[in-house]
């Protein structure tokens, strides 16, 4: 059936979207949600159908703004539309949904779907939702992670070794990317840094980052600062290096979902993307990690190393417990006050002794005896040559390179928790302050979140401030006091 485009000036998310007059639809024998084939000058896009005898007449078709850019249609155009043919991708979800292993091409099939659009928001749910219940084969999620990598882009450095490292997240704080890419890189080694935003904690990577400089780059110029400085913490969502990762993870999120499979995926095609050859995996455990048990940590790093092979990649782990957030700041503009300082050289703690640990790590990955490594990392801060390499990063990435910690803006809303009495701080609920800095608005709000005073094992005399929230508005300030009064073991002082 030829029909006449109708632009519909409206996103969908990254999905493609076809409106059909009810008759059109009666016609080719289509329903809401049902998918056709649209052909326009040699190009093809299978689109979702909504229908509507409002938003187009009969013989229109309303484009949305993706599926018109994927067949560079305009208004008035006219365009091929056929009813689309069952996808075999469909059964292959099917067939993991009843417990069945996936061949190779069977997962390509369903990865190639999802990247161009093919599939619904639905489909990939129960995808999603069979990996997360059914679980992976680890050849399974070799094949997922294989193609991940091969259907994005790839960042080709003339350059060996190339380090990298990766938290599994799960921990507040945590912002040991920050330290350990400026000093690593001031050691003379590349070590480029995609990070993710975050979409349920207060902070991620990249929107710390953000605080100090751009983090968003397409790939050619993320290769034109690596070349220049040797490194760059960037969000790995603008350079397209795993579409399929990034439109995975919007499924997963609503429910809070991380299959094993998936999550193992993600973090190795995201590295392969950009060329990794020895890379070092944070690994915290705890009851409020992603990881509960050393025993599961060792296994998930089994696992990896195992996939890595595959690809030359030379993979470790360090697996910690983590019983309270890492750092002081929790949220953006805190985190990156806090890593600055710590560049400086003048602030210590747990933050600062995590990015050393995992660096050090990182080093003797690539023959550092570690004794040396710790001595190099150490020398890095305290001469500057850290803090002077990230200031190149920041100025690579568009930045002040000028920026003070007192310089950076937090939010002008504070409320301070005091010790009711004296003791010892026994626990920080870490789920708990997360909450807690995001209904002060953090990370949209990037002066919005919670500073600690005091960490566990630490002593307090009655009045002494044990942390304080930030807020960017009165009426959020309003929200986080009101969920820390309900909350009453957010800090337990014995």
């Amino acid at each position: 059936m030829e029909l006449r485009v109708k632009e519909v000036y409206i996103g969908a998310g990254g999905k493609n979207v076809a409106v059909l007059n009810y008759a059109d639809a009666s016609e080719l024998d289509v329903r809401p949600l049902e998918k056709v084939k649209i052909s326009f000058r040699g190009k093809e896009a299978i689109a979702i159908v909504d229908i509507s005898e409002r938003v187009v007449e009969r013989g229109e078709i309303g484009l949305f703004l993706e599926t018109l850019e994927a067949l560079g249609a305009k208004e008035m155009d006219i365009v091929e539309v056929v009813p689309c043919e069952r996808l075999a991708s469909t059964f292959y979800i099917r067939k993991k949904l009843e417990g069945r292993e996936l061949k190779e091409d069977e997962v390509m099939e369903i990865v190639k779907d999802i990247v161009g659009n093919r599939l619904s928001e639905i489909e990939i749910a129960y995808f999603v939702a069979a990996t997360f219940t059914k679980k992976m084969s680890l050849k399974e999620t070799y094949f997922l992670t294989k193609a991940i990598v091969e259907t994005g882009k790839r960042l080709k450095l003339n350059k060996y070794p190339i380090l990298s490292k990766h938290s599994i997240g799960g921990i507040c704080g945590n912002r040991i990317s920050l330290i350990i890419v400026p000093t690593i890189a001031s050691l003379g080694y590349t070590i480029p840094k995609t990070a993710s935003k975050a979409i349920t904690s207060p902070s991620g990577t990249a929107d710390t980052m953000e605080v100090l400089a751009n983090v968003s780059f397409g790939i050619d110029e993320l290769k034109e600062i690596i070349e220049k400085v040797n490194a760059c913490i960037v969000w790995g969502g603008s350079l397209d290096i795993a579409p399929a990762d990034d439109k995975i993870i919007r499924i997963e999120n609503p429910l809070m979902l991380d299959p094993r499979a998936q999550m193992s995926a993600s973090i190795l095609a995201k590295h392969i993307g950009v060329g990794t050859t020895h890379l070092i995996l944070d690994l915290p455990t705890g009851r409020e990690a992603k990881l509960k048990s050393y025993a599961s940590a060792r296994k998930f790093l089994s696992d990896l190393k195992w996939i890595g092979k595959k690809f030359n990649l030379k993979l470790d782990g360090v697996i910690t417990r983590a019983r309270e957030p890492i750092g002081n700041g929790i949220g953006p503009a805190l985190e990156a006050r806090d890593c600055l300082l710590i560049l400086e050289n003048r602030l210590r703690g747990n933050l600062r002794e995590k990015a050393k640990l995992v660096g050090c790590r990182l080093l003797n990955l690539v023959g550092v005896e570690l004794r040396r490594a710790q001595e190099m990392f150490e020398r890095s801060i305290e001469k500057g040559k850290a803090l002077k390499k990230f200031r190149e990063i920041i100025e690579a990435q568009g930045g002040d390179p000028n920026i003070r910690p007192e310089d950076i803006e937090i939010g002008g809303y504070t409320y301070d928790v005091k010790a009711r009495k004296r003791g010892k701080i026994s626990h920080l609920d870490d789920n708990s302050i997360a909450i807690l800095a995001r209904l002060a608005g953090s990370p949209k709000d990037k002066g919005a979140g919670v500073y600690l005073h005091k960490h566990l094992g630490e002593k307090v005399k009655k009045g002494d401030k044990i942390l304080t929230i930030y807020a960017e508005s009165e009426r959020k300030l309003t929200e986080a006091i009101r969920f820390l009064r309900r909350e009453k073991r957010i800090v337990v002082i014995r």
